[in-house]
Formats: C-alpha cells, structure tokens, sequence
C-alpha cells in the first residue's frame, strides 16, 4: 500500500465515486433528453403526444446535465492533476474496478442495443425514430467505454514504462 495508506484509499473512492456516478448520471439525462427530442421532431402517428410531460422532462434533463456534467469534468481534472504529481495513483485499485465497471455496463447497453435494432430489424418493424434512439444509445455507450478502455490501457502503458 502507498504512502498515506487507508485516508488517500478513502480518498480515492470518494473521487472516482462521484466522478462514476456523475458520469452515470449526466449520460442517462443526455439520452432521456436525445430520446424526447427524437419523439418531437418524429412523432408516432399512433401515439397520443403529451407535451406537458416533454416540457417537464427537458426542463428536468436539462437541469441535470448542466450540473453533473461540469461537476464530472470539474473531478476529473482534479484527479487527471493528482495523476501528473503522483503517478502511482493510477494503480488505486478503486479507480481501477470502477473503470471495469464503466466498461461492464457500456458494454452491456451496446450489446443490449445491438439486439434491439436486430430484434425490430428481423420483425421488420424498424423507424426512423427507433433507429435514432439505437444510434444515440451506441455513440454514447462506446464513448464511454472506449475512453476507460483507453484509460486502463494508458495505465498498462504508465506502469510498463
């Protein structure tokens, strides 16, 4: 164990914890709002509109981004400045199953996705609609996991070198 032992282990948690759920929580608001834009600028023929519960919902993930998604990158700066001085961070073993983690559930809602859109493809029920939901669903899901993919290969670089 490092210098620092058990506080720096705390420590530590804290600030993947909240930049994790930060994370969490700033890219399921920007799907939730992506997905009610998509149902208002392609409206289901069938379905009835409910637009007050639209205002509320943008308003809402709005809200939500604009305070999770600095408070993210705001930690993420910190821990990416506490990473320059002290290089042996990046072996905090709280970083790393958190990274695993971020990895197991990107993985997870592309693979989920993936079989969606086969799913409606094979039923021939596809639209344009669902189509833009999956695309959104994808290109935030691998963006996640290809930044800890290459932050966990970063450290395979760091610790070798």
């Amino acid at each position: 164990m490092r210098a620092g032992g058990a506080g720096e282990a705390a420590r530590d948690a804290f600030l993947y914890l909240l930049a994790f759920s930060t994370l969490a929580t700033w890219t399921i608001a920007l799907s939730t709002l992506m997905f009610t834009f998509i149902d208002l600028w392609f409206p289901d023929p069938v379905a009835r509109q409910s637009f007050p519960s639209t205002r509320y919902t943008i308003a809402h993930e709005m809200a939500v981004v604009i305070v999770s998604f600095p408070i993210f990158l705001f930690v993420m700066r910190f821990i990416f400045r506490e990473v320059e001085t002290h290089p042996e961070r990046l072996e905090s073993g709280v970083r790393r199953w958190l990274a695993y983690i971020a990895l197991l559930i990107a993985a997870g809602a592309v693979i989920g996705d993936l079989v969606s859109f086969l799913t409606s493809f094979f039923e021939g029920e596809l639209t344009l609609r669902f189509v833009l939901k999956v695309l959104t669903v994808m290109v935030i899901a691998s963006g996640v996991f290809w930044y800890y993919l290459g932050s966990l290969k970063r450290d395979g670089e760091h610790v070798e070198a």
